[in-house]
């Protein structure tokens, strides 16, 4: 095929965000989430999603919900702490690793 990993999963990446705004209208029941909003402020991301889901929760609720560990800690590695910080450490050394390929990829991944 001559494509790297890392452009294959761009490919992809572009034809699911490509299917996934075909259906994402006005008028459409779904929504989108941003992580890093969520990581950066996790309780208007769950006021958003709360309807969504018709879960009801009050914002006493939704406060205790975010103050949970769930939203600071490394979803692979529930003993690290991960924040917005550390995720922005973690996606700078990853640009950097992969700098080269992703300039190749950005013109044609983009939509």
């Amino acid at each position: 095929m001559g494509l790297t990993d890392l452009q294959v999963a761009s490919l992809v990446w572009r034809h699911q965000m490509e299917e996934f705004t075909s259906h994402l209208d006005a008028n459409s029941a779904l929504a989108s989430l941003d992580f890093k909003h969520l990581l950066a402020d996790a309780v208007p991301m769950l006021k958003a999603v709360s309807p969504q889901f018709k879960l009801r929760l009050t914002d006493d609720q939704i406060a205790a919900a975010a103050s949970e560990p769930v939203f600071r800690q490394n979803s692979r590695t529930s003993d690290e702490v991960y924040d917005p910080e550390t995720r922005g450490q973690d996606e700078a050394v990853l640009d950097t690793a992969n700098r080269e390929t992703l300039n190749l990829m950005e013109t044609w991944a983009k939509p």
